[in-house]
């Protein structure tokens, strides 16, 4: 069955040029700057052999760490674990996998994780850890749901609809194709779409029910004609070749399987080519053809040896020893028997040792996986601690409010702003009259209480987009983000007169607290410096005319 993994990408004929032109690039290129490259020469599947990514990726790792660039490292790590998947060593492909997630936790990329967690997962479907596999899938599931990734969702129910395939429980599996391919059209996903057509046309062959099958996978074949992504055709030929045969439309089930052949002959999967074989023997057997099937059966047996696939051996094996007594070639049926039964026994010696070496690759990897939980535990911590240490960093300890070195950075944004695009924008300073007065006569603790009200009444009287901070002392700076002078003003007016009405207390003591506002718009050529001087004028000029009173370039 097809399953989705996150180090795939585009494959083909088509890609080739591609990835000798991103080559000729890396030769040319230092430093940050060879990153996309890398990226292209590592993802696409069909330009390099797996040992060559590899040493791509090594590459690629290497120079993101001496450059300290978190990201590329992520996608460098992710990368090698594709690498090591493909060249069948699940440790360090689970390794970098789980390096690759704690940067991208870091990062807080939400759709990288969830395709690590897949990742990981299908390595240990690889050996044979499908619990484990299983609490992955589901982690990825749980991210993709929540961000509404749909094509994360199409692909994480594909994984679970192929490891409940292994597992024999066909209705869960037909249960997560049906709801991937339902996903995947929405999405116009093509390859995904051809991958579970095929997908559910073998639950339904498994089932038992052939016809059903045949329709799923010729809407696998039709899938892929408007797809660049050939792989998924052979394996649709195949079954299709089989679901003739079982229908007993044997002209039909040999054209599949020799177009299957066709496709396939001009590549090195001799597992593939091996069962073509194999089917087109039974179709000869279903029909009475048992010389033809011999012919086909030892053509299978060659290409099987090259593939090292024993289960496929002793599949050829057992049909051989069972047709050739009727061809009466007794002394090679002999011979084959003897193979089958040698074959059998290290077959399943291979498959106890192959059993163990999964065991205790599944207990490395586990191993690994928790040392990687409490590692993300602990960056959890360490981020934790850190966001409220910026966040120490960037507020005003009296008021709450934004200080000094937030407000310097909330005006340059809007300045970088203006000058990309030219939004206007103002900003006001605006002083509480008479603070001095105001902690002799209440003390120093009651002005503190009078800020920290104060700030809260200006906050709830400003606009959604507009900011405050503590300027120093009894001033506090305002910023109106895309708004002319005259529009503040009138906002600044509403901020003075909300003030003026709002009643303080001490020891039963009614009192009152005014503002005096000065603004100022940006213009070009104008720094920070500039706009807050001009509005710290405005403001000095109300205090002059009596403060409690809004100052601008506007009329009063």
């Amino acid at each position: 069955m097809c399953r989705d993994t996150a180090w795939e990408s585009p494959k083909g004929e088509k890609m080739k040029p591609i990835v000798q032109e991103a080559l000729s690039q890396l030769k040319k290129t230092r430093g940050k700057r060879k990153f996309p490259f890398y990226e292209v020469v590592i993802d696409i599947q069909n330009g390099l052999e797996p040992a060559q990514r590899l040493a791509f990726a090594q590459e690629f790792l290497a120079l993101a760490e001496r450059i300290k660039d978190i990201h590329a490292q992520a996608n460098a790590h992710n990368a090698l674990g594709g690498a090591y998947y493909q060249l069948r060593k699940p440790d360090e492909s689970a390794y970098h996998f789980q390096q690759a997630l704690a940067f991208f936790e870091t990062l807080s990329i939400p759709s990288q994780i969830a395709k690590l967690y897949r990742n990981i997962g299908i390595v240990f479907w690889e050996v044979g850890d499908y619990n484990q596999a299983l609490t992955y899938y589901q982690k990825s599931l749980s991210i993709v749901e929540d961000t509404d990734d749909t094509k994360g969702i199409a692909r994480t129910y594909n994984n679970l609809g192929s490891l409940y395939g292994i597992l024999n429980r066909n209705e869960e599996a037909l249960n997560y194709f049906e709801k991937a391919l339902d996903l995947a059209k929405k999405e116009q996903m093509q390859t995904q779409i051809a991958y579970l057509y095929n997908n559910i046309g073998e639950i339904h062959l498994n089932n038992g029910d052939p016809k059903r099958a045949l329709e799923y996978m010729n809407l696998s074949i039709e899938a892929s004609k408007t797809n660049p992504d050939k792989a998924n055709v052979d394996f649709a030929l195949l079954n299709i070749g089989k679901a003739y045969r079982l229908l007993h439309q044997n002209e039909a089930a040999k054209e599949s399987i020799r177009s299957c052949q066709n496709l396939v002959q001009r590549g090195q999967d001799f597992g593939l080519q091996a069962s073509c074989a194999l089917e087109l023997a039974r179709i000869e057997i279903s029909q009475g053809q048992y010389r033809l099937a011999v012919d086909h059966l030892e053509a299978a047996l060659v290409l099987a040896e090259k593939s090292q696939v024993k289960s496929l051996l002793l599949e050829i094996y057992k049909e051989l020893t069972e047709t050739l007594p009727i061809v009466e070639d007794y002394r090679k049926a002999v011979d084959y028997f003897r193979k089958y039964v040698n074959e059998k026994e290290n077959y399943f010696s291979e498959k106890t040792a192959k059993t163990l070496a999964e065991m205790e690759t599944r207990a490395r990897i586990q191993k690994m996986t928790q040392e990687a939980e409490f590692l993300k535990q602990k960056n959890e911590a360490l981020k934790t601690a850190f966001r409220k240490m910026e966040q120490i960093a960037r507020t005003d300890e009296l008021t709450g409010l934004p200080n000094r070195r937030e407000i310097m950075r909330k005006l340059k944004e809007q300045v970088h702003l203006y000058e990309r695009k030219q939004i206007p924008f103002t900003v006001a300073i605006a002083d509480l009259d008479f603070f001095k007065n105001l902690n002799d006569t209440y003390g120093h603790l009651e002005g503190d209480k009078v800020l920290k009200k104060l700030g809260k009444v200006v906050s709830s009287t400003l606009r959604g987009e507009d900011f405050i901070g503590r300027w120093g002392g009894e001033e506090f700076l305002l910023i109106f983000p895309a708004t002319a002078l005259a529009e503040a003003t009138i906002v600044a007016e509403r901020i003075r007169a909300k003030v003026e009405k709002t009643s303080f207390s001490k020891r039963k003591r009614i009192y009152h607290v005014t503002l005096t506002i000065g603004l100022a718009q940006m213009a070009p050529e104008r720094t920070i410096d500039d706009l807050v001087s001009e509005a710290d004028q405005w403001l000095y000029q109300g205090k002059a005319e009596g403060r409690n009173r809004v100052r601008s370039l506007m009329p009063s």
